[in-house]
């Protein structure tokens, strides 16, 4: 092997195996944070969040202890409203599909809002309408 390939497997080599503990440093820190992270209180991990959204359902879950969620997939708007109602106190995200209802209105809404309301400081569960346009 010639001595300016020999060299440049060598520095090719070096700079792999840097690399490879930069990344390898990097993977571990994150697991070392992501374990201990999900072993703290839901209070000490909405302190830690850098996303207001993820931060309100940390605390919502600290507030009611619990990380349920359910997902009311259901044919009618009164079905889920009943579902609604029933999981409200014990769930932590409520989520439904407004699109599959015929009659949707910002009238349904505002009884979700007050479904909210109804069973604590509002919000007390948080609301998740997914839209499926089409999936091919």
């Amino acid at each position: 092997m010639c001595t300016s390939c020999s060299s440049w497997l060598r520095t090719v080599s070096s700079v792999l195996t840097l690399s490879l503990c930069a990344i390898s440093a990097f993977v571990t820190d994150y697991i070392n944070v992501a374990l201990h992270s999900c072993r703290l209180p839901f209070e000490e991990r909405a302190a830690l969040s850098q996303n207001a959204a993820g931060r309100k359902l940390l605390e919502l879950m600290a507030r009611k202890r619990t990380n349920l969620a359910v997902a009311a997939d259901v044919a009618t708007v009164e079905e889920m409203l009943r579902i609604a109602d029933a999981a409200g106190p014990h769930v932590a995200v409520f989520k439904t599909h407004v699109d599959i209802f015929d009659d949707w209105n910002d009238g349904i809404a505002a009884k979700l809002r007050q479904l909210a309301d109804k069973h604590g400081v509002a919000p007390h569960f948080l609301f998740s309408f997914s839209h499926s346009l089409c999936r091919i």
